[in-house]
């Protein structure tokens, strides 16, 4: 008997295959997405808790920082190294005079940037004429990571550098209240004024003085927001902008009770405009939130001002004099900030 060379076709499995239908898959990725859409903002506000502690920490090393600094020195640092201090109390002084280091150059060695302080000739050289352009480095602790500020740049509009290249300035996040007024005016001073003062002028206590905040930067090299070495408004400095029913024809240093809660205190993240040194494309600054006014032409302001600002919702990271951080809201009332700013006023007030 021959056996067949041929097999019996396989018998074809008689049950139909289990299969999701269209309308059954369309359900299934609909709900994959209502819990996406659940799910991601926990997770994007547990990443944006992380980073405004980051930035937290960052603002509480810069204070102790400016405090190991007055312990060394019996001094708190300047704003900045302008030229010669005027005699007129309510002087106006050209934020770009002087070789030109900003405070938080002052006090690198004492955050542990001990290596970066040591490139700069804080005596005779000028910051942007430093060599090496120490000015352009980003250390971590300088930069909030909810802004974006690293591989950001400052371009000095004025001085090249030893190379004959432009003078670039890296930005970070962190600035310091330098008067309750204007950022270029002698008087009214805030914690860190353009010249430097003795602890014991802040009369009002250093649990109850505000010393340092965040401020924001721009993709941009023409915008100096955020630009650490450098002693200007915005970069380094933040001025409130708080007015006197009398202007300035008073004595500047004496305590105030007379401050007109207007339109033009910069309060945390508020609208109105930074006056810095120059602003470039200024509608697009209004469009990232970072209103903006000044054309780099000396003499083009009447004044320098700028708010602290975040990314955070909310409001700002603010660190006090004896080195306490809080959180300084957007709605934080003008009259009482301008009490936490101003550090002889005669009102103590710890309220954020």
């Amino acid at each position: 008997m021959i056996e067949s060379t041929t097999t019996e076709p396989q018998r074809r499995d008689a049950r139909p295959r289990q299969a999701f239908t269209l309308v059954e898959l369309l359900v299934v990725i609909a709900i994959i997405g209502i819990l996406v859409s659940l799910l991601l903002p926990a997770v994007q506000a547990a990443r944006e808790a992380a980073r405004r502690s980051q930035c937290k920490s960052n603002v509480k090393q810069l204070a102790l920082a400016v405090i190991n600094y007055e312990a060394a020195r019996s001094r708190l640092p300047p704003a900045g190294s302008f030229g010669p201090k005027p005699a007129a109390k309510n002087a106006q002084v050209n934020l770009i005079s002087g070789l030109n280091h900003s405070w938080i150059v002052f006090v690198l060695e004492y955050m542990e940037e001990r290596a970066l302080f040591a490139q700069f000739d804080t005596q005779k050289v000028n910051v942007a004429l430093t060599p090496g352009s120490p000015a352009a480095a980003q250390p971590a602790s300088l930069i909030c990571p909810s802004d974006g500020a690293s591989s950001r740049r400052y371009e000095h509009r004025l001085i090249k550098a030893p190379g004959g290249g432009p003078s670039l300035f890296g930005k970070g996040n962190y600035a310091a209240f330098t008067s309750v007024y204007h950022a270029d005016r002698v008087g009214f001073p805030g914690a860190i004024p353009l010249f430097a003062q003795q602890l014991r002028e802040v009369s009002d206590g250093t649990s109850s003085t505000m010393l340092l905040s965040e401020v924001r930067t721009r993709p941009n090299e023409k915008d100096v927001r955020g630009a650490w070495a450098l002693p200007w408004a915005g970069a380094s400095t933040l001025a409130f902008d708080m007015h006197s029913v009398n202007g300035l024809a008073v004595d500047a240093f004496e305590p105030r009770s007379d401050w007109i809660t207007d339109r033009l205190a910069r309060t945390p993240n508020g609208t109105i405009y930074d006056a810095i040194d120059r602003c470039d494309l200024p509608e697009e600054a209004l469009f990232e939130g970072l209103p903006c006014s000044g054309d780099g032409r000396e003499g083009s302001l009447g004044f320098q001002s700028a708010a602290p600002r975040s990314a955070h919702p909310g409001g700002v990271n603010v660190a006090y004099l004896d080195g306490h951080v809080d959180f300084a809201g957007d709605d934080i009332d003008a009259l009482a900030m301008t009490y936490l700013v101003y550090v002889r006023d005669g009102q103590i007030t710890n309220r954020p």
